[in-house]
């Protein structure tokens, strides 16, 4: 917060002091013009999206990751504009949405992370904060000139680190239950499901 009032004094900054997947977070966040995710589990980026989408928010999700191989990278997908979102480009692990919700009895069978032992990281993971600066960069790039009318913003930009380049994935429309039943009022959300789940703390 120091930071941010170093730049901008007047900005004001509320923590909420709670889980994501609270009643506080909910109402908070369904009040905002923009959302930005930069969460390492894609179950919280799934609740992020279907809340979202149910208040008509733009949802701007970033990501990094490095590979066992070594490859590195990230990707910024900027939901809420109608040309797709983290669901319908492929972008969210559906075994780790389970893993976010499972128990530690089935975590504990699952318990790996970036192809390494989870042991043997201590509680942490790859350092990728030169490639958070890349995404993030890209990212606020996209709310830049989507706020400013400059252009529209690129729905899907991915990073590859190891080869030095930024691509870009081509816009989409399609039948999504996300960014077009639920974001166009064709279904209901089920926000209620993320309020009632309860995962570990320690979840990846």
């Amino acid at each position: 917060m120091r930071f941010v009032h170093r730049i901008q004094p007047d900005a004001l900054i509320k923590p909420i002091p709670e889980s994501i997947f609270s009643e506080e977070a909910f109402a908070a966040i369904k009040t905002r013009d923009v959302v930005f995710g930069s969460v390492d589990d894609d179950g919280v980026r799934l609740g992020l999206l279907e809340l979202c989408c149910a208040h008509r928010i733009p949802y701007i999700d970033l990501a990094t990751e490095v590979e066992a191989d070594g490859t590195f990278g990230g990707r910024v997908i900027f939901s809420g504009i109608g040309k797709g979102c983290l669901f319908c480009k492929g972008e969210l692990d559906s075994k780790e949405v389970w893993r976010y919700f499972a128990s530690e009895d089935q975590r504990r069978e699952d318990d790996r992370i970036y192809g390494v032992d989870r042991s043997a990281l201590n509680e942490s993971g790859p350092s990728v904060v030169s490639i958070n600066g890349v995404v993030g960069s890209l990212a606020v790039t996209e709310f830049a000139v989507s706020t400013s009318g400059l252009r529209p913003p690129q729905s899907h930009l991915i990073y590859r680190g190891s080869m030095g380049i930024v691509t870009r994935t081509e816009p989409q429309s399609s039948g999504c239950y996300y960014c077009s039943d639920i974001w166009n009022g064709k279904a209901q959300a089920n926000l209620r499901q993320y309020l009632a789940a309860k995962p570990s703390p320690n979840a990846a």
